[in-house]
């Protein structure tokens, strides 16, 4: 269970003890309720995705599942219910977008491949509309690897080179200052972004060693300097073949404060030192917090150069941990250290067969509390053939490193689940090596000092929305301007109008559209002006980082998937091929523009008047429309059949209104004048009826008329590149994502077709949502397959918000694990 403390105690090496309790008055006390009612105010939201496995090739889904977690206790969130997944590739495009629904902190769904998709490794990253109010740092992100069969060829040997280092150095508590003994962080990376392991040792301007250092895991490390006032520093690096190269050293500060933590079995060790000249009764705090919630506060009048003290582990929870001091309410060191009590959800297989009647797989689940309490949890389960898919457990970003450490640290991390898989003092040491040296930041304390509100820009969506802004042509914002929104997606009708706020922002809400649909925006001002630009909010930005060069080992993934293909695809030297395929059947092609000058927008027309209906006609041009498909004549006006539902066009007082006429690209006034032109005048007649086709007509919502004269302008405007308007925007394949369920049919050994399918799938099996009862259990069926051993990937959690990921390896015939 997840508690929250405040001690006010700390033990000194001199004769020193901070406050029993801190008086209601005291500044601290109003930081204190500042933080906690900054973190009320601004709550904020993680998410965390499971993917079925790392990597895939063209044409495959890859099979997620997401948890929505609020970043306070990682409980299951109940602000947003949109969730937004896009696969970026090489070039920080997005590549595929996916739209879920997210219920009760969870959200389903599959996202396919497309076949055109070029090999290499892409992020996938998930947010909320609300998370983008804060650092796009903290989007969940992934890097996979995908693969274009056509594209693989044999790959070119690497050549050695000498690798460029780039060295960091990292003062802990955030400064080195003079005549203080202060450990030091140091990476060391190479040109590619990875970390790499090098030793070396710091120099005094005398050429003395002062200290000595070396990078381990990830190419980070620690190590210790009193810095002697007067000298400068520089630090050297050996390299493989014994030369050596220079770096530049930090900048050593001559007054200061520095805060030091030290980490045992069961307790943290923290150490306040500071130069001579602040040792002079100024009164101290000391605030360690997670992700908000204050778990320890302490002040004292500071007296002694140098203080200590020892807090219990037990006082916090697992997770990353900030303590900050502060000096008159000014933050003058920082430091962050992770507490792991390895109190997840504990998760066991038992009584598992993988040869029983009609070839069924069972998973007898079980989950625990780390006292071995039932937890009725939900989880996400993959199976894949273990020959196949290989995974290092190291490199997989699993919902225990996420949630509890990627998630709340910026810049990319390297194997974060290293840190969690097999933990050993040695890796517990690590992780605080990569403390010392990783970015973190979710709020200032100056902003919150200085009673600075974030601005939220971004509403916590309860319901998909489409939103933006209308303003003038100077970029004023526009109160109370006419917005419609109109599907163009054939076969999906949908118009719907509103207008805009005071400052010219509007939304469409409580949306329920399916995958992949087209709209166009258009706007107005209150008296109809169209000079106005609407602007829709745009995703989030892509950062222009740099793509770090995960390796896969992906060839025998390749090689089984060349052989899945085999049939569809053929091998030559350069690549693989498809298969021509003949297509019999005719395309139904959609009525065109073949009318002369026609000053149709889009280039295409739900019916073509034949021109023999107004040849050699002298009558009216109502007459040319009796019998046309789509509209029909009411009291002496031509009207789409189709009704509307939109209530932005003018006089709507729920009837139809009569269907914009343009002749010859201007729009008439009124209907009326077709009453005295003459049909012989008319070179043709297009009837545009759907959404599709009149989205892109100022006041088309009725349906829209072209007519072109034989005295019409020579020169037609289809496709016309100066052709302009602000005050219109297009929406492409908008939509919740269609869940898909795993094909899961019974695996039949008999059946060659259907064995040699199940024989070489990586993913056998694929659970987004599996339960566990009040007893912990739940059991799970699936086909065996004729995979020789099995993988088995379990993530999930309670309500509480404890986290839980298993691993199993398990080989054909064996009855228990």
């Amino acid at each position: 269970m997840k508690k929250r403390i405040i001690i006010c105690l700390v033990c000194a090496l001199s004769s020193f003890s901070f406050s029993s309790f801190i008086a209601e008055d005291d500044p601290i006390t109003a930081l204190l309720k500042k933080l906690e009612e900054f973190t009320r105010k601004y709550p904020q939201e993680k998410v965390h995705l499971h993917l079925d496995k790392p990597y895939y090739t063209m044409g495959e889904d890859i099979w997620l599942k997401a948890y929505v977690v609020s970043a306070e206790k990682n409980e299951p969130s109940n602000l947003s219910k949109i969730l937004y997944i896009d696969l970026i590739n090489q070039e920080n495009k997005v590549a595929k977008k996916l739209i879920l629904n997210i219920d009760s902190g969870k959200a389903l769904g599959q996202l396919t491949i497309p076949d055109s998709i070029a090999s290499g490794n892409y992020r996938i990253r998930a947010y909320t509309n609300y998370m983008r109010n804060f650092d796009n740092n903290f989007f969940f992100e992934r890097t996979i690897s995908l693969q274009n069969l056509a594209e693989i060829n044999k790959s070119k040997p690497i050549k050695d080179h000498k690798k460029n280092i780039d060295l960091q150095f990292f003062p802990e508590g955030g400064s080195i200052i003079y005549g203080i003994r202060s450990k030091v962080g140091v990476k060391a990376i190479d040109e590619t972004g990875f970390g790499i392991n090098v030793s070396g040792y710091i120099i005094d301007e005398a050429k003395q060693r002062v200290a000595v250092f070396e990078t381990e895991h990830a190419g980070m490390g620690i190590f210790a300097l009193s810095p002697v006032k007067g000298k400068t520093y520089q630090a050297i690096v050996v390299n493989a073949d014994g030369s050596t190269s220079s770096f530049n050293f930090l900048k050593i500060e001559e007054r200061g404060y520095s805060l030091s933590v030290n980490t045992s079995s069961e307790n943290l060790t923290i150490k306040i030192a500071s130069s001579s000249d602040l040792v002079n009764g100024q009164k101290l705090n000391l605030i360690a917090q997670c992700n908000g919630t204050t778990y320890f506060t302490s002040t004292t009048n500071f007296d002694s150069p140098i203080f200590t003290a020892t807090i219990a582990k037990s006082k916090f929870p697992t997770g990353i941990i900030q303590f900050t001091l502060f000096e008159n309410l000014t933050p003058v060191a920082e430091r962050i250290v992770f507490i792991n009590h390895k109190d997840q959800l504990k998760i066991s297989l038992s009584e598992l067969k993988t040869v029983v009647q009609n070839n069924q797989s069972t998973l007898n689940l079980t989950s625990t509390d780390v006292n071995n309490n039932p937890i009725d949890g939900n989880f996400s389960i993959s199976v894949v053939d273990e020959s196949k898919v290989i995974f290092n457990e190291d490199d997989e970003n699993t919902i225990l490193s996420n949630l509890l450490l990627s998630s709340d640290l910026k810049g990319f991390i390297e194997q974060p689940n290293y840190y969690f898989n097999n933990i050993n003092p040695g890796k517990e040491r690590q992780l605080d090596n990569l403390l010392l040296t990783q970015g973190w930041r979710r709020f200032t304390w100056k902003d919150l000092i200085n009673n600075k509100d974030r601005a939220i820009t971004y509403n916590v969506e309860k319901s998909l929305e489409i939103s933006g802004l209308v303003t003038d042509l100077k970029n004023n914002p526009i109160a109370n301007a006419k917005i419609v929104l109109m599907s163009t997606t054939n076969g999906y009708d949908m118009i719907l109008d509103t207008t805009s706020n005071h400052v010219g922002r509007f939304s469409f809400d409580r949306l329920d559209i399916p995958d992949s649909i087209n709209f166009i925006l258009q706007a107005k001002s209150t008296t109809g002006d169209k000079n106005v630009k609407l602007i829709l909010n745009e995703g989030p930005k892509i950062d222009e980082k740099k793509q770090f060069n995960i390796q896969f080992d992906i060839q025998s993934y390749i090689d089984n998937a060349k052989e899945q293909y085999n049939g569809i695809y053929e091998s030559s030297p350069e690549g693989i091929k498809l298969k021509t395929v003949n297509i019999n059947k005719k395309k139904d092609l959609k009525p065109i523009v073949n009318i002369p000058n026609s000053k149709s927008r889009n280039g295409s027309a739900d019916y073509v008047v034949p021109k023999e209906r107004f040849k050699d006609k002298n009558g009216t041009m109502f007459e040319l429309f009796f019998g046309v498909p789509g509209v029909k004549i009411v009291e002496g006006k031509i009207i789409r059949t189709i009704k509307n539902t939109t209530s932005i066009a003018p006089n709507f007082k729920g009837k139809q209104q009569p269907m914009l006429v343009i002749v010859d690209g201007s729009p008439l006034a009124s209907q009326e004048a077709l009453g005295w032109m003459q049909a012989s005048t008319v070179e043709g007649i297009e009837v545009l009826i759907s959404n599709y086709n009149t989205a892109i007509y100022d006041d088309g919502y009725w349906g829209v008329i072209l007519i072109t004269t034989k005295s019409g302008a020579v020169e037609p405007v289809i496709n016309d590149p100066s052709f302009t308007t602000y005050n219109t925007a297009q929406l492409s394949n908008y939509g919740f994502s269609s869940p898909k369920q795993f094909y899961t049919s019974k695996f039949d050994p008999k059946n060659k077709k259907e064995s040699n399918a199940y024989t070489l799938r990586s993913t056998i099996y694929w659970n987004p949502n599996v339960n566990t009862d009040i007893n912990g259990k739940a059991t799970i069926n699936f086909p065996s397959s004729n995979a020789k051993s099995y993988r088995v990937i379990i993530e999930g959690m309670d309500s509480f918000g404890n986290l839980g990921r298993k691993t199993y390896t398990y080989q054909k015939n064996h009855k228990t694990l």
